[in-house]
């Protein structure tokens, strides 16, 4: 096994070349001087799991995946390793084997707010709509200002048709993100659940000056 370069460089220097990369958003080039660290020190487990964060942004999943798995294999207590596999697992509508890699973050960190997060939106893919709700709460009570969470949570609460307790998760987030097309779209979609037309409609309106593909369809078929 080498353990340097052609001119002498270190793993450490290739995968510090790699951060570099990373942190200009090159994946591509990131993912080689990733490679060329994992060359010289096959067991260099951050360099496995930047590269596969990078192989994400490619939207090389099944790459990401492996390059995650290795990590976890020199490490399984690596929870961002496990954290990250998890979430490309969910992108890819894995729901159940999404939740067993969440699971070991959290147990590894029970503070793990964007664990809890992905955990509650696996749940939410498989139907499981109160369990989602159990995440996305602790999720926010680690961070009272996780959009991501609020939003969740919203979605979650309007599918078992509390769609007034959906309105306050939307509002909070919101509060946040005030130019979240989707926010003001699912916010819309409630409040014409419970009959406030106006209201609706008007967020829709709104969803769609900020972009969002569907908003005006809405308006069209509900507002006029």
């Amino acid at each position: 096994m080498r353990t340097l370069g052609a001119f002498g460089q270190t793993a450490t220097f290739f995968f510090e070349k790699g951060l570099s990369k990373t942190l200009q958003k090159d994946p591509t080039s990131a993912i080689q001087y990733y490679s060329k660290a994992i060359e010289l020190n096959p067991r260099y487990k951050e360099a496995f799991y930047f590269r596969g964060l990078s192989k994400t942004a490619l939207e090389n999943n099944k790459g990401a995946i492996e390059d995650h798995s290795k990590a976890i294999e020199l490490d399984p207590k690596y929870k961002e390793a496990l954290y990250a596999r998890g979430s490309v697992k969910l992108s890819l509508f894995d729901d159940r084997g999404a939740i067993l890699d969440l699971n070991l973050a959290i147990e590894l960190d029970p503070n793990y707010k964007e664990a809890f997060e992905r955990r509650g939106a696996a749940k939410l893919g498989l139907k499981d709509f109160r369990g989602a709700i159990q995440d996305f709460n602790i999720a926010i009570e680690l961070d009272p200002k996780f959009i991501a969470a609020f939003k969740a949570r919203g979605l979650s609460k309007a599918m078992l048709e509390d769609y007034a307790g959906a309105i306050k998760d939307y509002n909070k987030a919101i509060e946040f993100d005030a130019k979240n097309k989707e926010l003001f779209f699912l916010r819309g979609i409630s409040k014409f659940s419970l009959n406030n037309k106006h209201e609706g409609c008007l967020d829709w309106s709104k969803a769609g000056e900020l972009g969002h593909p569907e908003a005006y369809e809405m308006i069209q078929k509900f507002c006029n």
